[in-house]
């Protein structure tokens, strides 16, 4: 085990390198994820041998840094997330993200049952496909900061990840439910699974509103108090944190009730305009945006690290892996061709995972399943973000940016 002061230094130098990663990016083009997981590599078995992936799947600050990571990018997310353009794309971006990830889902099941390469329950194998498929807004958001695309495509990638995001937990824990009930996949435990997932989904969204708006009231009062003030940041991620606890205890969508709460704390001058209500921006602060930016930033970089500290190379395992993503990438592209969508070579092929389905994965286990399951998503969440950041490069060196357009609703074109 590392010594707590080398432990330090090293932090200090990955935060060093993660702000010259950035800095790379924005002269160079190379996505600054890449260099970090490059140093996660380095540091790990396939390296230096610093730390073990045993050793980071064991230790409970695993699934605390990924918890905690993915409440702050969600946040962020939102926050900084234009809230007209958002309404204006949201019906036509979930509904076809929505698509996208049960019939990618459900093709990989399909894979996944015929050539039998894990020996598991059906419930269980299901977790599993509908684990892999979802593109994940910890990863999501900080690749397409950087990119200069149409708003329009990055409000897509954004609402679709945050929307997978919660159905992927939400299905994964109840297959796994129901395979402990010992239920069989029928018609009947289908439209039972459908009832819970909108009902997640709608409650998420109350909540999230009502949450919203009475952390707005309560910032008004703070913004009174001399003392208070000055904690502002700090309260609202109390909040944001009891937020996340609430909708995880009573049932509904942890992911999406934060997304809902950023955007509305995001985007007050509208709010305000829209429901004739007496805000200011000012109530919550650069202060908020400011901190929540380095947070987030501090977080990415420690988690692109844990990606490369994970990834241990091997021939089979890679080969299903790639296999599975470019069976994900096929739905994606017929489906973005039905609709008639342009680019759809960036669209099918951007859908960076993230180091949730290896916690989720670990949660399959335990109901049985062999480690192959968890290696295999290991691999899947490194080579899909890999992927997503040279297919980044690509469309931003040598595409034209406004290729990506809106669904024209009079045409059926893009």
């Amino acid at each position: 085990m590392i010594a707590i002061d080398a432990l330090l230094l090293l932090i200090a130098t990955l935060l060093v390198w993660g702000v010259i990663s950035e800095y790379l990016f924005v002269k160079v083009g190379i996505p600054d994820v890449l260099f970090l997981i490059l140093a996660g590599i380095i540091l790990g078995s396939q390296g230096l041998k610093i730390f073990t992936s045993d050793e980071i799947l064991a230790s409970s600050f695993t699934s605390l840094f990924t918890t905690f990571a993915l409440i702050i990018v969600i946040f962020e997310g939102g926050l900084n997330l234009n809230l007209k353009s958002f309404f204006k794309d949201f019906k036509r971006s979930a509904g076809i993200a929505t698509v996208l990830y049960l019939t990618s889902s459900l093709f990989v099941f399909a894979v996944l049952k015929l050539i039998k390469i894990f020996e598991m329950h059906t419930f269980a194998l299901l977790a599993f496909s509908f684990l892999v498929t979802g593109t994940a807004s910890i990863v999501t958001y900080p690749l397409l900061s950087k990119l200069k695309i149409k708003e329009t495509v990055k409000n897509f990638f954004k609402i679709e990840a945050t929307l997978t995001d919660a159905l992927s937990i939400l299905f994964v824990i109840t297959f796994l439910l129901y395979m402990q009930e010992q239920k069989r996949l029928s018609a009947e435990t289908i439209n039972l699974i459908i009832k819970n997932m909108l009902s997640s989904a709608s409650i998420a969204i109350v909540i999230g509103t009502a949450s919203a708006f009475i952390w707005l009231n309560i910032l008004k009062k703070i913004e009174k108090s001399e003392i208070f003030s000055n904690y502002k940041y700090l309260l609202t991620l109390a909040y944001i944190f009891a937020l996340y606890w609430f909708m995880q205890y009573y049932g509904g969508s942890a992911p999406i009730a934060i997304f809902i709460f950023g955007l509305i704390l995001g985007n007050i001058p509208t709010i305000s305009k829209s429901f004739n209500i007496n805000l200011s921006q000012k109530i919550v602060g650069k202060a908020i945006f400011a901190s929540t930016e380095q947070l987030s930033f501090v977080l990415k970089v420690m988690f692109f690290v844990m990606v490369g500290l994970l990834w241990e190379f091997n021939i089979l395992t890679t080969l299903t892996a790639l296999g599975l993503l470019l069976s994900i990438i096929l739905i994606r592209y017929i489906t973005f061709t039905l609709i008639k969508y342009e680019d759809k070579w960036f669209l099918s092929s951007f859908m960076p995972k993230g180091i949730s389905v290896v916690i989720l994965s670990l949660m399959i286990i335990d109901y049985g399943a062999s480690k192959e399951v968890l290696t295999t998503a290991i691999s899947i969440v490194f080579y899909s973000i890999i992927l997503a950041s040279l297919v980044a490069i690509i469309k931003e060196r040598w595409f034209n940016n406004e290729d990506v357009q809106h669904i024209n609703p009079n045409s059926g074109k893009v």
